[in-house]
């Protein structure tokens, strides 16, 4: 038992390091690309950066909404007893879902 878990613990750092390169490489590439082309295309750096801001404000607020909808239906399904409530617990589920 302690040797698979001695395995599972090395494999597991050795996944976690090889992610953290290859993220960090692929993050390098991406910011050398996007300078080259901001120094080619000085015009549309307003531009990138507005549309990188709006993308990233946009990819912050967009859970909200898709985690607090099935939360709306399952409160109120907890606290009636009857069909009703086990109506809007599946429609919860079925929004968790998407």
């Amino acid at each position: 038992m302690l040797e698979k878990l001695a395995k599972l613990n090395r494999f597991l750092k050795i996944k976690f390091i090889l992610y953290f390169v290859i993220s960090s490489i692929f993050l390098l590439f991406f910011w050398y690309y996007l300078s080259i082309f901001g120094a080619v295309y000085k015009n549309t750096q307003f531009h990138l950066i507005g549309d990188t801001l709006i993308s990233f404000g946009i990819s912050l607020i967009y859970p909200f909404g898709l985690y607090l909808l099935p939360g709306l239906f399952r409160i109120p399904a907890l606290f009636i007893r009857k069909n009703k409530g086990l109506l809007l617990y599946n429609i919860s589920k079925i929004l968790q879902m998407i």
